[in-house]
């Protein structure tokens, strides 16, 4: 990385993560998704972040047409993803 980027932080590989699930009804031991080989890019199962939402959401037994109201009494639906197959 020092001949490419001359500082260290997050302005590179931003297209992966990784992200740890434990208790709350999730299954453990698993592994979703793959990179390419310098795990610079998701070339499985891409995934993004209200999606994580979801699958906690629904190991914490809320269903998916959970919703609350705002100020002005519009409602707000939680899920805006979907659960993660195979953490829950």
């Amino acid at each position: 990385l020092a001949k490419v980027y001359a500082k260290p932080g997050r302005d590179h590989w931003g297209a992966t993560q990784s992200v740890f699930f434990a208790g709350g009804g999730i299954k453990g031991g698993r592994v979703i998704g793959k990179t390419d080989k310098i795990g610079g890019f998701p070339i499985d199962q891409p995934q993004k972040p209200e999606n994580f939402a979801a699958t906690i959401y629904r190991a914490l037994g809320l269903p998916p047409t959970t919703y609350w109201h705002d100020d002005v009494d519009r409602p707000h639906f939680i899920y805006e993803g979907e659960p993660i197959a195979g953490l829950t």
